[in-house]
């Protein structure tokens, strides 16, 4: 058995470029055209991360034929995540009042324990601060040990999240794979990433991301569908 899994943070579904982080309503046509790049790979769960609101995640999901789950940012509340699946069930996410910046959600698909978070950047609280509490939260959202982790970290590899994830069992997915030169973002880093528990490493068969150059767009001002790009695993049991 395979199971595909695909994280993306899809910046609100506006487009790029886009000034501001108080999103309105999506851009439809940006959101079918990153659907339509998910289904050339096939996910059976998706992560994403930077979802405004629960209508549009309805919306995602209706258009993507997914059932899921969507979550709202804790203090910062457009920066919601969703989990859409094949065959699942949430398990715990984050809360209002938990003292979580953006999101987390936990949820059971299949026979992996799947991890979907988006940790604080420096805009918002200063590089020192934010790095203080990214490792707070990725603590808090992998206390329960999930199989898979993946999401938009705002940090680059080798800092103070890998190093607790290290800590705790979990390998790099692009790193095992030999694949950490391949950056995340349209920018050339990799603050995207995809941890994979040791006991399930085994079952590792691919990592791959897509290229700046399968998001380009060229109606609506927008040059390119998100300023991250898609990235994803396969998974044998």
């Amino acid at each position: 058995m395979t199971v595909t899994l695909l994280s993306h943070n899809v910046f609100w579904f506006q487009g790029v470029p886009f000034e501001t982080d108080r999103p309105g309503d999506p851009c439809i046509e940006i959101m079918e055209s990153l659907i339509s790049l998910y289904r050339r790979i096939g996910p059976d769960v998706l992560c994403l991360q930077e979802v405004q609101r629960q209508d549009v995640f309805d919306e995602v999901a209706r258009r993507a034929g997914y059932d899921g789950h969507y979550t709202e940012g804790s203090t910062l509340r457009p920066y919601g995540g969703a989990m859409l699946w094949r065959k699942g069930r949430v398990v715990e996410t984050s809360t209002q009042g938990d003292g979580t910046q953006r999101v987390w959600q936990i949820a059971r698909c299949g026979f992996l324990t799947v991890c979907n978070v988006h940790l604080p950047s420096s805009r918002q609280l200063g590089a020192q601060r934010a790095a203080a509490q990214r490792v707070v939260e990725m603590g808090r959202a992998t206390r329960a040990t999930p199989d898979i982790v993946m999401g938009d970290l705002n940090e680059p590899p080798d800092g103070e999240v890998d190093r607790l994830l290290a800590e705790a069992g979990y390998a790099d997915a692009a790193l095992h794979t030999g694949q950490a030169s391949r950056p995340s973002s349209l920018g050339g880093g990799r603050g995207d990433r995809i941890f994979v528990h040791s006991s399930h490493l085994d079952g590792l068969s691919e990592y791959g991301t897509l290229d700046s150059e399968d998001l380009k767009n060229d109606s609506g001002g927008k040059v390119s569908l998100s300023d991250h790009l898609p990235l994803w695993i396969r998974m044998e049991c």
